[in-house]
């Protein structure tokens, strides 16, 4: 997996960001909503896990 960051943070020398992976929904779906199997899928620490299926799940409440 290659790492995205925004220019902001690249620029600034601030923290970065890994964006939420185009196929998360579907990786989500089949680990069950397990913020370890997510992890361990995409080789991120679990804590970047967690943000994600966070933004996921306030994304899904949005268009719902």
């Amino acid at each position: 997996m290659v790492k995205k960051t925004t220019a902001k943070a690249k620029a600034a020398g601030g923290r970065t960001y890994r964006r939420i992976p185009d196929d998360f929904d579907n990786v989500l779906r089949q680990t069950g909503d397990s913020a370890t199997a997510v992890a361990d899928h995409y080789q991120v620490p679990k804590h970047t896990a967690y943000g994600w299926i966070r933004s996921a799940r306030k994304r899904a409440a949005a268009s719902a």
